[in-house]
């Protein structure tokens, strides 16, 4: 009885630290494994005894890159890359995996040409991204409609009002587009129109409904000329905005004529008027509204053949622009009006003149883009008051001390 009993726990003993190998090498097993399975490979599959853990020495069948271990719906454990893994998913929910999808997020940007093609709403060269090409402000899932959380099923209106002007060379500020949309989700957005060095955008929280969002501009425009600005949403929808450029040019003093002077007589030649000359230098302005302005020095001149006529010294100043390509003539006619530079004096044989500023200001004139030449002319008066009837005079050639003149867009 007493051997029996030794016999069981001599048993027990050698079941409580058993080894278990199935396979190849039935006799050899790892000194910290309690279970090894060895294939004819020699690769094994065991079980840790200390804390159970499972090693797999033998990969399951997979690509040489597969490195990720999943279990099939069967149950049978697989590898897989990560990339196929990826490739596997349709993560814009279009009933195209991954692999077989061109655009794998659904924002209207082709895999090819997105720097975030897994990121909705991220253009192939966002504005503000970071520096590895995706923008910080573009979240997984939002919407194509609005780059946002936001959901829009049409802009109905892309040119509902629009503000400020767009300058050729000149930082822009104050000028903003409004846009209508119809949204059917609540939710926030951002959206951006860019062409000609100017980036519109508009970004924050929209209710649902018919809904006006404004788009503020910043940038400097390149071109003068009418762009087009496409939102980058889909859907979308385009507005059109021209740069037009304002011209302040010095202008220096000119001579029309030196010193001609009308023939002598009573009335009749009391006026002598230039025609138009070149001042300044030319300029190009874009498409758009104008208004020309001047402040212009003259001096107005007389001359007396006989007698002491008591006459005034009176002179004006006419500015236009013309079209350098075409000829085509804008702003005729601006002028200061006839302005008196020394009041009614008897004036005795010889010279006579008075000198002045002469300042006008146009109305809006619609300009096509071009470029343009300043162009000038004068008129000296020595007329009116009294004379006696043995008095001869005449007007005479003024010539112009220089000043400034302005095209400026409206």
């Amino acid at each position: 009885m007493k051997k029996l009993l030794l016999l069981v726990v001599l048993f027990m003993s050698i079941l409580l630290n058993a080894q278990m190998k199935v396979g190849s090498n039935p006799t050899s097993i790892g000194a910290s494994n309690n279970l090894e399975v060895e294939a004819t490979s020699s690769d094994k599959v065991y079980v840790h005894k200390v804390d159970g853990r499972v090693f797999i020495e033998n990969k399951p069948k997979a690509e040489s890159s597969d490195s990720v271990v999943m279990r099939d719906a069967n149950g049978e454990i697989r590898q897989i890359s990560i990339a196929r893994l990826m490739g596997m998913q349709d993560f814009d929910g279009d009933g195209l995996s991954n692999n077989s999808d061109s655009d794998d997020d659904g924002d209207g940007i082709a895999d090819a040409s997105d720097k975030c093609p897994l990121q909705y709403g991220c253009p192939s060269n966002p504005a503000g991204g970071s520096t590895h090409g995706c923008p910080v402000n573009c979240v997984l899932n939002n919407s194509p409609s609005s780059n946002g959380t936001a959901v829009i099923s049409a802009f109905t209106n892309c040119n509902a009002a629009s503000s400020g002007t767009l300058q050729l060379g000149t930082a822009v500020s104050g000028v903003t587009q409004t846009i209508t949309a119809t949204v059917t989700t609540a939710g926030t957005y951002n959206i951006i129109a860019t062409a000609n060095g100017v980036t519109f955008v508009g970004s924050g929280f929209v209710n649902a409904g018919t809904q006006n969002i404004v788009l503020t501009a910043s940038g400097t425009p390149q071109a003068t000329g009418t762009f087009t600005y496409t939102l980058n949403t889909n859907p979308n929808c385009s507005f059109t905005r021209s740069v037009t450029s304002s011209v302040a040019q010095s202008i220096g003093g000119h001579n029309w004529c030196s010193g001609s002077c009308n023939g002598g007589g009573q009335g009749g030649s009391d006026v002598f008027q230039t025609g138009y000359a070149n001042v300044g230098s030319s300029f190009t302005l874009g498409a758009g509204n104008y208004r020309l302005s001047y402040n212009l020095g003259l001096t107005a001149r007389g001359k007396t053949y006989s007698g002491a006529p008591n006459k005034p010294i009176e002179g004006t100043i006419w500015v236009r622009i013309v079209n350098t390509s075409t000829g085509a003539v804008f702003f005729d006619g601006t002028s200061s009006g006839r302005n008196t530079f020394s009041g009614c004096t008897p004036r005795g044989t010889g010279d006579h003149s008075a000198s002045g500023n002469l300042s006008a200001t146009s109305g809006i004139v619609a300009l096509p883009l071009g470029t343009y030449q300043i162009q000038v002319r004068g008129e000296s008066y020595m007329g009116g008051c009294s004379s006696g009837s043995s008095d001869s005079w005449a007007g005479c050639c003024p010539s112009m001390n220089g000043g400034s003149v302005n095209v400026t867009a409206q």
